[in-house]
């Protein structure tokens, strides 16, 4: 031991403080045996830690070497930073470090110059290191499975491996990040092609899902010229500019396979997902810069864009898709046509558009833009031609009460007041349907029944509420998806209505307006309607 540098002695002294003596004699005899550089180097290093009860020892002996005061280090060698790591061959270091978690590597690679350079360079840039580092997970496996079911569980070691190259690329150019994470893309699986092939195109989603995890955890903290040019090249190596020129010049749904390809690269690529399982309120209370962030990208995405080809992109993204899974060897594909014909009131693909435009709308500066918001719901509820009303009033009421008011409002306006009845009704239809009340609804109308707009807005709603009830009452008939629990509850949403009006012109309270004989009248009325629907089934 008196031969070795003073370095690998005071590196056995700290050792012999942290492991039993077997496990530090195996380690002073490692070094003395490797100090002097052999082609068998590596294979005495995996001998040894063969020979240990668990690996611990070896992440152990990492993690010392790597914070051992630099002071009392570089006694002898005054440019080394790596602790006794010196006197190790990179083979060595290399088998060493392959066996740490993405975690402490990650942590490693932030320790000094030196570190970070070899895991730079030996498991990033080095194709058989880079496999080594995918392939030393214990708990973790990376691997494109295409069954749903465990999907979720490699996408965190995307994150984390995201977050490893963030650390080793951190003093790098953007150009040079970027030209590493093109490669790493492609040393995972590569871009994905467009298909028409249904296995491929599942496996497609789940593969640009994982590369978003990878990306987003990168690129985190950037500044904003940064992630353009980011969004640049991911345009340019996917072809994105080229598919969606395409689109432009095709009849909607007449590429199914592109706009599928289209929706999956933005949504798992470029755009955080902006939706949760709780309220839209308290998400957005709760995650505004996942919000800011969904912001920045998708105006990135949209902005070269005229109106209408911003509605195009905005169904492809985020409307309803109709999906019957591999097995029938069908590619999902946009229910343009659905939209037309097939209800979606509790269905995700409608209430995803409506609270992206609800986002969209709340960025909203100026009157330009507020107007260019109202054009594009115009736009989007009629493609590929107009929308059941229930459809379109449930995307507005996921849209938000504020947009709601603006568009109703540029519609009587325009005098159209047949339009915005018809609208209030089946609106209040939805918010029955998904609240049990119309709060919402009867505030609207406070706030649109002002000025030249009061009288013929009232005269116009009985009238549409007449329509919508012969309507569905027509369709029950004809048996065209309609049932008896529909008219129920549309005559149950314009009795609440009703309800709120009269507690309101009557001067009643909340707690008063529980028991008054309104309320009383109006729960006899809803009552005596589904007992009699219900005779009639």
């Amino acid at each position: 031991m008196n031969s070795l540098p003073k370095e690998t002695i005071y590196s056995s002294r700290v050792l012999s403080k942290h492991h039993n003596s077997s496990h530090v004699n195996g380690v002073k005899k490692f070094i003395s045996n490797s100090c002097p550089i052999s082609t068998n180097t590596s294979e005495c290093l995996k001998t040894w830690m063969s020979s240990m009860c668990c690996s611990q020892p070896v992440i152990s002996l990492c993690r010392i070497c790597a914070n051992i005061d630099c002071k009392d280090t570089c006694i002898t060698h005054n440019k080394t930073y790596s602790g006794d790591f010196h006197c190790l061959p990179n083979e060595a270091i290399a088998v060493i470090l392959s066996n740490l978690n993405f975690d402490d590597l990650s942590l490693m690679a932030i320790t000094n110059k030196w570190f970070r350079d070899f895991i730079l360079n030996h498991f990033i840039v080095s194709n058989s290191g880079f496999q080594t580092l995918i392939g030393s997970l214990n708990t973790e496996v990376i691997s494109l499975n295409t069954d749903p079911q465990h999907n979720c569980q490699p996408l965190e070691s995307f994150k984390k491996l995201g977050l490893l190259l963030k650390r080793v690329t951190c003093l790098l150019p953007t150009t040079d990040r970027m030209e590493l994470l093109i490669k790493v893309m492609d040393k995972l699986n590569g871009i994905p092609n467009l298909s028409i092939n249904a296995a491929d195109n599942y496996k497609m989603k789940y593969v640009f899902k994982c590369l978003g995890q990878t990306l987003h955890k990168m690129i985190a903290g950037w500044d904003d010229s940064e992630v353009k040019f980011v969004y640049k090249i991911l345009q340019a190596v996917t072809h994105m500019d080229q598919r969606i020129e395409s689109l432009a010049k095709s009849p909607i749904g007449a590429r199914q396979p592109v706009e599928y390809y289209v929706r999956c690269y933005y949504r798992h690529v470029c755009l955080i997902p902006i939706l949760r399982n709780k309220k839209l309120s308290y998400w957005i209370a709760n995650n505004s810069n996942n919000i800011s962030e969904t912001l920045f990208w998708l105006n990135l995405i949209l902005k070269p864009y005229s109106l209408e080809m911003r509605a195009r992109l905005l169904l492809i993204i985020y409307g309803p898709i109709i999906d019957v899974g591999p097995q029938q060897n069908t590619i999902p594909y946009i229910g343009w046509w659905d939209l037309t014909d097939t209800f979606f009131i509790m269905k995700k693909g409608i209430r995803n558009l409506g609270n992206i435009l609800f986002v969209l709308f709340r960025q909203s500066q100026t009157d330009e833009h507020k107007n260019n918001m109202i054009k594009l719901i115009d736009i989007i509820v009629k493609k590929p031609q107009n929308w059941l009303h229930e459809n379109i009033a449930t995307l507005l009421f996921f849209a938000g009460d504020d947009l709601i008011y603006y568009y109703l409002m540029s519609k009587m306006s325009a005098d159209s007041y047949t339009e915005v009845a018809e609208n209030l009704v089946y609106l209040t239809h939805i918010h029955y349907k998904i609240t049990n009340t119309t709060n919402l609804v009867f505030k609207l109308i406070e706030r649109l029944a002002i000025g030249q707009h009061k009288f013929n807005l009232i005269n116009e709603l009985p009238i549409a509420f007449n329509e919508a009830v012969a309507d569905i009452d027509g369709a029950i008939e004809l048996e065209d998806e309609r049932d008896v629990t529909e008219l129920h509850e549309i005559i149950a949403a314009q009795s609440d209505l009703l309800k709120n009006s009269l507690q309101v012109s009557l001067g009643l309270d909340s707690n008063e307006s529980q028991t008054s004989p309104i309320s009383t009248s109006i729960l006899s009325i809803n009552n005596g309607i589904r007992e009699s629907l219900n005779k009639e089934e």
